[in-house]
C-alpha cells in the first residue's frame, strides 16, 4: 500500500515535470526519512526528492504531461506527428503511439488520456472536422469558399492547402463530409470551372456597358475583380481552349485576340480624325479623345518605335497630311516661320517674351529659347537665325539700345527727354516705363550707358525734375496759344496730359516752391497766383 502510494505520487510529480511546472518535494518527504545530518536538510531532501522521481518515475507521465501542456496551449490533443516541443521531445511520434496501442494499453492509462478534455482516439476525424469549423466560419465572413493556396487563418491553420484536399479526394469522401462542404455558402467542387464563369460575366457586363471588350490590364471591377488580367490570361491560352469557350468569347462585341493590332488601327482612325478636325499631326503628349483613349501617348509611340514598326503601318502613317517622324524638327521650324514673319513687320527680331501669335504660338517664349540654347543648337540652325535683320543673341543689350533709340529720336523731335509714363509707341512699345526704369537704376548702370543718355538734349536723371519741366512746357504753349495761364482744372493737352491739375498744383505749392521755378512761372504772359 505505502508502494502504491509513492508510485502515484512519483506519477504525479513526473506528469507535473512534463507540464513544465517546478517539483515539489513536500509530497515526497512525508513518505521518505532522509538520514544525515541535520544542516541543510531541505537541500538534502530536494535533491532526494527529484532524484527519485527521475529514477522511479516513467516517461509516460512526462509525456502525458507535455500532453497537458500542448492542449493549454493549442485547445485540442492534435498533435502533427513531427511535433516536437521546445525540449526536443517528440510529442507527435508519443500521441500517435497512444492511438495506435489504444488496445494494448491498461485502463488506467486510458483514463487519464480520455480525461483530457480535446482528446480523441480518431486524430484524422477530429482534424476534417477542425478544417471544417475553420471553413465555416471563413465562409460566413467572406459568403464563398475561394480559399487562394497558401492562406493561413489564425492559429496558423493552413485552410488553402485543406480544401485543396478535399476536392482533390471528392470521390474517396464518406457522403456525410461532402454534403457537409456543399451545405456552405460558396462551395463548389470545380473552383477553376467557376471562376471561367465569374470572369465571363464581368466581360459581358463590362461588353454591354462599353460597347467593345478593350480591357486595360490594370481594370478591376468594383467588386475587386481583376478582369483586364483576365481577359489576357484568355487571350494567351487560345489554343488549349474548349472550343465552346472560344464561341463564347467570340460572341461578344468588339472581342478580338489580337488586341495589340486592333489597338493600333483604334489609335489610327483618332488620329485620322483629329487630323480632320485640327489639321496636323502635331498631337500634344497629354491629349485624350473622349472616350478616353491616350491619343498623345500613342502618336509619341509610334514615332519612338518608327524602327520596328511594320512597313504597312509605316506607310498608312506617312500618308496622313501632315504626319512627321521628328516632331522637334517641325516644331522649330514653325516657330522660326513665325519668327521670321515678325522680322518681316518690325525690322528686328526683339520678341517680347510674352508675346503670341494669332493662333496662340507663344513666339516670344520660342525666341527666348534659342538664345539660351545657343551652344547647343546645330550650326545651320544658328546660321538661318544670324541672316535675320537685326538678329542678336544678346537680347538684353538690344532691347536697351532699342529703348535709346525711341529716346534719341524723340528727343531729336520734341527737343527734350520729358517722356510721359504712359507714353506707348504706335508699335506697342512701352516707351514711357522704359525712361523712367533708366532714372531708377542710373546707380548700377554701365558707364556707357549713362554718357549717352546725358549727352540727349533735355536728359534729366531726376524724374520730379523731369515731370516739372513737363508740366512747365505744356503751360508755356498753352499761354503762348491763350494769352494767359488761366487754365481750368479739367484741362488736358491732346497727347493726354492734365494740365489743369499741374497748374492747380503749382498754385497750392507755392510756399514750398523753390524760387527759380516761382520766377519762371512769373514770366509767363497772364500768370498769376490766385486765379
Amino acid at each position: 500500500m505505502l508502494f502504491r502510494s509513492l508510485v502515484d505520487i512519483i506519477r504525479q510529480l513526473r506528469t507535473e515535470k512534463g507540464e513544465g511546472k517546478p517539483i515539489n518535494p513536500r509530497a515526497l518527504a512525508e513518505k521518505i526519512e532522509v538520514l544525515g545530518p541535520t544542516i541543510a536538510l531541505s537541500e538534502l531532501r530536494a535533491a532526494v526528492s527529484v532524484a527519485v522521481v527521475d529514477r522511479l518515475g516513467t516517461s509516460w507521465d512526462e509525456m502525458y504531461g507535455h500532453l497537458v501542456a500542448y492542449f493549454r496551449s493549442n485547445g485540442d490533443c492534435l498533435v502533427p506527428v513531427r511535433y516536437k516541443t521546445e525540449e526536443g521531445y517528440r510529442l507527435g511520434s508519443w500521441v500517435n503511439h497512444q492511438r495506435d496501442n489504444r488496445n494494448g494499453m491498461s485502463q488506467a492509462l486510458r483514463d487519464r488520456l480520455q480525461s483530457l478534455r480535446g482528446w480523441s482516439w480518431d486524430a484524422h476525424s477530429d482534424a476534417w472536422a477542425k478544417g471544417y469549423e475553420q471553413l465555416k466560419r471563413h465562409s460566413e465572413r467572406v459568403g464563398d469558399c475561394a480559399v487562394p493556396l497558401g492562406f493561413n487563418e489564425a492559429g496558423g491553420f493552413d485552410l488553402g492547402r485543406w480544401v485543396i484536399t478535399q476536392r482533390t479526394k471528392k470521390d474517396a469522401m464518406p457522403l456525410d463530409r461532402r454534403q457537409s462542404l456543399e451545405s456552405l455558402q460558396g462551395w463548389t467542387w470545380t473552383p477553376h470551372l467557376d471562376a471561367w464563369q465569374e470572369g465571363y460575366s464581368h466581360l459581358t457586363e463590362f461588353c454591354r456597358r462599353y460597347g467593345h471588350c478593350r480591357v486595360l490590364p490594370e481594370h478591376k471591377t468594383t467588386d475587386g475583380f481583376r478582369l483586364g488580367a483576365w481577359v489576357k490570361k484568355q487571350r494567351t491560352k487560345k489554343d488549349m481552349m474548349p472550343r465552346e469557350r472560344c464561341e463564347q468569347l467570340e460572341s461578344l462585341q468588339g472581342w478580338t485576340w489580337n488586341p495589340i493590332s486592333d489597338a493600333w488601327d483604334a489609335g489610327y482612325r483618332h488620329l485620322i480624325q483629329y487630323n480632320e478636325q485640327v489639321g496636323g499631326c502635331r498631337v500634344p503628349a497629354t491629349r485624350k479623345t473622349r472616350d478616353g483613349f491616350k491619343l498623345g501617348q500613342w502618336v509619341a509611340s509610334q514615332r519612338f518605335n518608327r524602327d520596328t514598326l511594320p512597313e504597312p503601318q509605316k506607310r498608312k502613317l506617312e500618308c496622313v497630311k501632315g504626319w512627321t517622324w521628328d516632331p522637334f524638327e517641325d516644331a522649330w521650324e514653325r516657330g522660326y516661320a513665325h519668327l521670321q514673319k515678325y522680322n518681316e513687320r518690325v525690322s528686328n527680331c526683339l520678341v517680347p517674351k510674352n508675346h503670341k501669335t494669332n493662333d496662340g504660338f507663344t513666339r516670344g517664349v520660342w525666341v527666348t529659347n534659342q538664345r539660351a540654347k545657343r551652344d547647343n543648337l546645330p550650326q545651320e540652325r544658328r546660321e538661318r537665325l544670324e541672316k535675320l535683320k537685326s538678329w542678336t543673341w544678346g537680347a538684353l543689350s538690344d532691347a536697351w539700345e532699342k529703348g535709346y533709340q525711341h529716346l534719341k529720336n524723340y528727343s531729336e523731335r520734341v527737343g527734350d527727354c520729358r517722356v510721359p509714363t504712359s507714353h506707348i509707341t504706335s508699335e506697342g512699345y512701352r516707351f514711357g516705363q522704359w525712361v523712367g526704369i533708366q532714372r531708377t537704376t542710373r546707380a548700377s548702370m554701365p558707364s556707357d550707358r549713362r554718357s549717352k543718355l546725358e549727352s540727349l538734349e533735355g536728359w534729366a536723371w531726376d524724374g520730379r525734375e523731369a515731370r516739372w519741366v513737363e508740366g512747365y512746357g505744356h503751360l508755356q504753349r498753352y499761354a503762348e496759344s491763350v494769352g494767359n495761364c488761366n487754365v481750368p482744372q479739367s484741362y488736358r493737352t491732346k497727347d493726354g496730359y492734365a494740365l489743369g491739375y499741374w497748374v492747380s498744383n503749382q498754385r497750392q505749392n507755392k510756399d514750398a516752391m523753390p524760387l527759380e521755378r516761382q520766377s519762371r512761372l512769373e514770366s509767363l504772359e497772364g500768370w498769376v497766383w490766385k486765379a
